[in-house]
């Protein structure tokens, strides 16, 4: 290989770095001690989220501690009308016609099934960049956030990351699961715009590949990600 090429491999790579850092709140140099500030964010999100769980399961047993109470006061209230009703003298009512109630269902959200709904985003991107890198930019266009927002079109994005990278890198993403933690009202710095759907700050892991020589750099940092009504997930990629 000249030593020409391996040069725009190398700017290749660093390239695309800066792409997927947008993602992330306030981006990461590389430093030792970035490194260490975002271990210290995950191990404290993990926690919030190991403690926002007790939470919830103690709501969840509050709660049917009260429907227990409330059914038991019905029984009792039943009894006492049907007391009453044996003293009673019967009557005749002519029943009337009832229109049927519509009852509509809506769809329970959870920070598990959100954080099951970016499992599959990433696993989508994933499964696009291991059949080729343009096949990932094209899956990466879909799952950006702010080309459904009209902020960017496809063809923005499909460009600016197949120049950053040069069409030789490829990229795999790694979700730390325990580190979801919701952060409602994120302002999006590339943008400078709050996102709709709710929004989540999780660590990732990175894991870029030139795919001409199979060298690889690895990091992990903090991104946002929003689940929209439809559930699905989407990421928060830059474009120009």
């Amino acid at each position: 290989m000249s030593r020409g090429r391996t040069a725009a491999i190398a700017v290749a790579l660093v390239a695309m770095i800066s792409l997927f850092a947008a993602c992330s709140s306030g981006g990461s140099k590389g430093t030792a001690a970035a490194d260490r500030r975002a271990a210290a964010a995950n191990k404290a999100a993990a926690a919030k989220n190991r403690a926002a769980v007790v939470k919830r399961r103690a709501a969840v047993v509050k709660r049917r501690a009260a429907v227990v109470k409330r059914r038991a006061a019905a029984t009792k209230r039943r009894a006492r009308v049907a007391r009453k009703s044996k003293h009673a003298k019967a009557r005749y009512v002519t029943p009337r016609a009832t229109t049927p109630t519509r009852i509509e269902t809506v769809a329970s959200t959870t920070p598990a099934s959100d954080l099951s709904a970016v499992e599959s985003t990433v696993a989508s991107l994933n499964a696009a960049f291991r059949a080729g890198v343009s096949a990932g930019i094209s899956n990466s266009e879909g799952a950006n956030y702010w080309v459904g927002a009209d902020v960017y079109t496809a063809g923005d994005c499909g460009a600016f990351e197949a120049a950053r990278g040069r069409g030789i890198v490829s990229e795999a993403l790694v979700v730390h699961a325990d580190s979801l933690t919701p952060a409602p009202g994120w302002v999006d710095p590339a943008i400078g715009r709050i996102p709709q759907g709710r929004i989540y700050q999780m660590a990732i892991d990175e894991i870029q590949t030139l795919v001409t020589t199979g060298q690889q750099r690895e990091r992990t940092f903090p991104i946002h990600v929003t689940v929209n009504r439809d559930g699905h997930a989407r990421l928060f990629l830059r474009c120009r």
